[in-house]
């Protein structure tokens, strides 16, 4: 796997494009929704010229917005913790180390992120590695090219932030809540469903138990047994008590 990596990197090193004096690589940015455009403006812009790793600038009112996926202190959010609800790690692909992930759309900024390296196929040029929408982020915890002060670095960030997945989470199907009441005939025993407004002159004991389900339950008299989800009913009764008579 890293040999192929390895190799695809020396391919696309091979695939040289310039603008305004700065290697592009057009294939880094499309995912970003990166335009021409924004090349053309970003490779003339001093702060990219005069760049060694990534900087953060604001967008010209005359450019597209971009959308960004990150979420945290950084982008004026709340820290992100492991507490957050719906935080998990996931793999976006592409040789990539696990990300922290929520669930979420991506949301428009003024902001772009150019990660500028000193361009190896060429002395004296600089490469705009990639770009994307919103604030710089370092590399994931688990990226294998950390020093130890860059990885610290990454842990204390990436503890309070999180990449969107770009899509909201399917929320499970609401269940009504129903108040159910079980009884236990007098005669045979039977555990049956009673009516808890009525004097219940065929139970003797009685529990009424709060659940939540999709399905009512059954009509008063009734046994729960006979029931297609009685069975669900029945383990949430916790107790059954004496009737007032």
């Amino acid at each position: 796997m890293q040999y192929k990596r390895f190799s695809k990197f020396l391919k696309e090193s091979q695939e040289t494009e310039e603008m305004n004096g700065i290697r592009i690589s057009r294939k880094h940015y499309a995912v970003h929704n990166i335009s021409d455009d924004h090349l053309d403006w970003l490779t003339k812009h001093p702060m990219v010229r005069d760049a060694s790793g990534p900087v953060t600038m604001d967008l010209p009112s005359h450019l597209p917005r971009l959308k960004s996926a990150l979420v945290g202190p950084v982008a004026g959010d709340p820290p992100v913790t492991h507490k957050t609800p719906g935080v998990h790690m996931a793999n976006r692909g592409d040789g990539r180390p696990d990300s922290r992930m929520i669930h979420g759309e991506h949301r428009d900024t003024n902001k772009i992120t150019a990660v500028v390296i000193p361009d190896p196929s060429k002395e004296g040029r600089k490469w705009l590695v990639t770009s994307y929408g919103g604030h710089a982020a370092p590399r994931e915890v688990g990226d294998p090219s950390h020093t130890p002060e860059s990885k610290k670095e990454s842990e204390k960030f990436w503890s309070q932030h999180a990449l969107l997945t770009g899509k909201q989470r399917e929320m499970k199907e609401e269940k009504e809540q129903y108040s159910v009441t079980i009884g236990e005939h007098p005669k045979s025993g039977d555990l049956i469903y009673a009516d808890p407004k009525s004097k219940m002159q065929n139970v003797i004991r009685s529990s009424t138990v709060t659940i939540q389900s999709r399905f009512a339950p059954g009509a008063p008299g009734s046994l729960v047994s006979d029931h297609k989800y009685g069975s669900h009913h029945k383990k949430d009764l916790r107790y059954m008590k004496e009737i007032e008579k």
